[in-house]
């Protein structure tokens, strides 16, 4: 087995990222020595093509072969330089057969569309597979992609005539997404979550760690240089490929379908912060103002109400007994009762502080025709006087109209 270096599989550092905007799917992965580059290919709804990717990132060119690909999700390369191309998806597991599609050293100049190709068949039924990787006694594995996955291994000398049926030979770990055989010999399979090293005899995991999350992770293929890390990668537009250490123990393995880790909650620029708080002590203060402005307010009204009074309180002293109040509060409008002759506003409401109205033409005591009664109220005191022109002692201790008549 590999020796893994110290760092944790989780530390991921960034080697390269797609740019090619045709890359949308990257679902296999592997690297290329001779021509220092790594081969991908895009999930279902492409056409049959590799993407050749320079570690810059650029595509340096694309190998098309005219196949009537179904859903390619794997690759796998051997050490002479043949590229295996694993046309194995089959997410409602209907197929009846799966295809393997196989270039000897191709090219990036764009391919003349040959191909050559095998078909394989499972021995339990259709399953849904992502994985494939060359053993070191070079024949093909599919790893499936379920919940209780399985290794599977193709014939020694697979036929191109026929349809090849494989032997299952190992379990594997739910939901795996892609597969590298190490150069030791080792197995390194990947989920969504994490990364598992297999004995190769017996294909038991012996180290196992979490990845760091990516949308879809979907393949894993050979660092450049370093042995003991691994590259990683995910479907998306313009996603990186990370390289991580390969585990050396087993840690906690996350669920396949685990949540990806919370984000980190981000810290604020000193200065932005600074900035904003100004602000919120800026409306916090105009938030004050605005309260002070507001009971000031209230407070002017309470002692206008108190210098006017209620209506029970307008006419009585500090003793409760009835007083005289100012002309200058009543706010006479100077409209007049056509019968009375005198302020509609200062006229009484109830019989008991009625004023004797003057005497009317044809009534005791009226003026001789031509002459009218007087319109006199009230006098500079404020009380009102009698009709005659003359003060009354009577009238002097009456109000000239109770407050709740001046709104009327």
């Amino acid at each position: 087995m590999s020796t893994a270096g110290h760092m944790p599989a989780h530390a991921a550092e960034e080697l390269l990222r797609f740019t090619d905007p045709q890359i949308t799917e990257s679902s296999g992965l592997a690297w290329d020595p001779d021509r220092q580059l790594y081969w991908t290919v895009n999930d279902s709804g492409d056409t049959g093509r590799i993407f050749g990717v320079g570690l810059d990132g650029q595509t340096q060119g694309v190998h098309e072969f005219n196949a009537p690909v179904q859903d390619v999700e794997a690759l796998a390369r051997s050490a002479d330089g043949r590229l295996y191309v694993g046309d194995i998806g089959d997410n409602d597991a209907v197929r009846e057969n799966i295809t393997v599609y196989y270039f000897d050293n191709p090219s990036t100049d764009g391919g003349d569309g040959s191909y050559r190709a095998w078909d394989f068949v499972y021995p339990d039924g259709p399953h849904d597979a992502e994985a494939m990787y060359l053993g070191q006694d070079g024949r093909l594995h599919i790893v499936t992609k379920e919940e209780s996955g399985g290794i599977y291994v193709a014939p020694e000398e697979p036929s191109a005539s026929g349809v090849n049926e494989l032997q299952r030979i190992g379990d594997a770990s739910a939901f795996v997404t892609d597969a590298v055989a190490l150069p030791d010999g080792a197995i390194a399979l990947r989920t969504y979550s994490s990364v598992e090293v297999l004995v190769p005899d017996l294909l038991t995991p012996n180290a196992r760690a979490a990845l760091p999350f990516q949308p879809q992770g979907e393949t894993i293929a050979l660092h450049p240089e370093d042995p003991a890390r691994v590259v990683v990668g995910s479907e998306g537009d313009n996603q990186p490929l990370l390289h991580v250490a390969l585990p050396t123990s087993i840690e906690e393995n996350p669920p396949a379908d685990a949540e990806p880790p919370p984000s980190p909650t981000p810290q604020p620029d000193p200065e932005e912060q600074a900035l904003e708080e100004g602000i919120r002590s800026n409306r916090s203060g105009t938030l004050i103002a605005l309260l002070l402005a507001l009971v000031a307010a209230l407070a002017a009204g309470a002692h206008v109400w108190r210098r006017a009074g209620s209506p029970e309180d307008a006419t009585k002293d500090a003793g409760g007994s009835e007083r005289s109040q100012p002309v200058e509060d009543t706010a006479v409008l100077g409209r007049r009762d056509p019968d009375r002759g005198y302020p509609i506003d200062l006229a009484p409401s109830t019989s008991d502080d009625l004023m004797p109205r003057p005497p009317q033409h044809g009534q005791p005591g009226a003026p001789p025709p031509g002459e009218q009664p007087s319109n006199r109220a009230v006098d500079q005191s404020g009380t009102r006087q009698d009709f005659e022109g003359e003060h009354s002692e009577d009238d002097a201790e009456r109000t000239i109209a109770r407050p709740e008549d001046w709104w009327r």
